[in-house]
């Protein structure tokens, strides 16, 4: 940044009859010199035609290696490509737990969000899941990963538990509504 107390020192712009010369440093390349090189029509037709030659066949050398490399580098991402969706597929292999095993979570976590909430939030659902899951299938969560477990939960998991606790709070209102019948005979 440029502080305030700084000066600039102004460029003067008038004509001088002297033209500066160019200084190269060693690193640098006079293009001008080097265009020149290649377009002097002035050299001898044969050696002109042989550098040419020369030329293109080193282009062409170089187009075959890029097209190689590039070709060798799709091969590899795509190799990668399928490992990655093979070990994903064999992560999900290992990681599916039976229809049954959901049935009786969803049993279980209705039986006990019932007895502390009747209408439960969906974190709470989520929170009840995954308490659940912790204590009978604890390597579940983790090796789906943290956002699959969100992702499975709320595109799948939730509706589940939300039809089960509302079949459970139903169940739970018809033992109510027995109960007072029963008492009052009406």
């Amino acid at each position: 940044m440029y502080s305030s107390g700084s000066s600039v020192t102004p460029i003067s712009y008038e004509r001088t009859s002297k033209t500066p010369t160019p200084i190269l440093s060693p690193m640098q390349i006079d293009l001008d010199r080097k265009l020149n090189y290649y377009n002097d029509n002035d050299d001898d037709d044969d050696d002109n035609k042989e550098h040419n030659d020369n030329c293109d066949k080193v282009i062409t050398v170089i187009k075959v290696i890029t097209v190689n490399t590039i070709y060798k580098l799709c091969r590899y991402i795509g190799d990668q490509q399928q490992k990655s969706i093979q070990d994903t597929q064999n992560v999900a292999k290992s990681n599916v737990l039976s229809d049954d095993f959901w049935n009786s979570v969803y049993k279980n976590v209705a039986k006990e969000l019932i007895l502390m909430t009747l209408y439960p939030s969906d974190i709470e659902y989520q929170k009840a899941l995954e308490t659940y899951l912790f204590k009978h299938a604890d390597y579940y969560i983790k090796n789906i990963g943290q956002n699959a477990w969100i992702s499975l939960f709320s595109d799948k998991l939730l509706a589940e538990i939300k039809t089960k606790c509302r079949s459970r709070r139903i169940d739970f209102a018809a033992s109510i509504r027995s109960a007072i019948f029963s008492v009052f005979r009406e």
